[in-house]
């Protein structure tokens, strides 16, 4: 199921068995000092882990960020005030965006990161070659 979840076109009868595929699973752990003063409950990994872990879906590719920092006040005290992730789902090309994750300000400064694949080979041995590039936004004021 998540072969076909990666790769919607997967076709069973066309790999043997004897082909091994790679499967992409979030996989949750006890974190390191999860006790500390008792704040972490025994269980709660478990717990917390059915409400955390995604149904089977098609694949979320990652494929633009955004960061935003404030220049309401000096620029030399600009902070990152808030972020969002654009993905697009595998064989679907639009790009479907996460809510804005912290403070949105409207004449914060806009860092726009796109992930785009580099080569357009029809080699697959090239299709893993990203190239990350960043555009910034100033609000003229």
């Amino acid at each position: 199921m998540d072969i076909v979840s990666t790769f919607s076109t997967h076709d069973a009868r066309l790999y043997p068995p004897s082909v091994k595929g790679e499967l992409t699973r979030e996989v949750y752990t006890r974190s390191i000092n999860a006790n500390y003063f008792n704040q972490v409950q025994a269980g709660a990994i478990e717990e917390a882990e059915i409400g955390l872990t995604n149904a089977p879906r098609l694949f979320p590719m990652l494929k633009k960020l955004e960061l935003l920092t404030n220049i309401t006040f000096n620029s030399r005290w600009k902070f990152l005030t808030d972020s969002r992730s654009g993905f697009s789902y595998t064989s679907h090309p639009d790009i479907r965006y996460n809510e804005y994750e912290g403070y949105y300000l409207e004449n914060a400064a806009h860092e726009e990161i796109s992930i785009l694949l580099l080569s357009t080979s029809p080699n697959p041995a090239y299709e893993k070659i990203y190239k990350v590039t960043v555009e910034r936004f100033y609000e003229e004021h």
